[in-house]
């Protein structure tokens, strides 16, 4: 009888090491997929972030001219003078990996209006978004 203990001793002590080897591989491949999962969360989150540190910059540009354009009570604005104005944006921090840089690529004078192109790169934990060819147009 103590052969039969034995035997079966042994077969549970195979069955246990069998079981602790199987979790221990499903447990690699889990924490692996996790950890893939995480990274790739990780870099939308960052995508969003950028895109909508650029959008924001377009909205925070458009209400930098509007502000002018009411302070200047209907007056027409010289385009130097208005260059000069709208070139000073160089580098916005939103926080300590988020920012934002606009940059102004032409103003066009015509009879009635200005029309200003700009562009707008959105940064945050590394990834870049960049909005090309924005346009505001101021009508006097």
């Amino acid at each position: 009888m103590t052969k039969y203990f034995s035997e079966q001793r042994g077969a549970a002590l195979v069955l246990v090491l069998f079981i602790i080897t199987l979790m221990l591989i499903f447990s690699t491949i889990l924490l692996y997929h996790l950890n893939t999962s995480v990274a790739q969360f990780d870099k939308m989150e960052a995508v969003i972030q950028s895109e909508s540190a650029a959008e924001m910059g377009v909205e925070y540009y458009r209400a930098h001219v509007e502000k002018m354009v009411n302070e200047a009570e209907g007056n027409r604005f010289d385009k130097a003078l208005l260059e000069q104005s709208l070139n000073r944006f160089e580098k916005i921090d939103l926080d300590d990996s988020t920012f934002v840089e606009i940059d102004l690529t032409s103003i066009e004078e015509r009879t009635d209006s200005y029309i200003i192109t700009f562009r707008v790169k959105g940064t945050a934990h590394g990834n870049e978004s960049v909005l090309d060819d924005q346009t505001i147009t101021i009508s006097f």
